[in-house]
């Protein structure tokens, strides 16, 4: 699909985002993303799937954020 043929982004509700990025790092903090395994040469490129699903969620938040600054709402884009 060509850029001229992409559907317009929904826009941000930035106070809600702000919200639910504050709620992310209480999880992160506590451990909800957490999976501990033993490292070793055998499984070093291993990436739990607790920290797949952290690494997708902080994309959707960093996309979001991104959608914030296309708003003009610099002030919580940057919160």
């Amino acid at each position: 699909m060509s850029k001229a043929q992409t559907s317009p982004v929904a826009p941000v509700d930035g106070k809600k985002l702000l919200r639910t990025i504050k709620r992310f790092r209480r999880e992160s903090s506590a451990g909800a993303y957490y999976a501990p395994f033993n490292v070793n040469s055998k499984n070093y490129r291993y990436i739990p799937p607790e920290t797949e699903a952290w690494f997708d969620r902080l994309g959707e938040l960093l996309a979001s954020s991104t959608q914030l600054t296309q708003q003009k709402d610099h002030q919580r884009a940057t919160a």
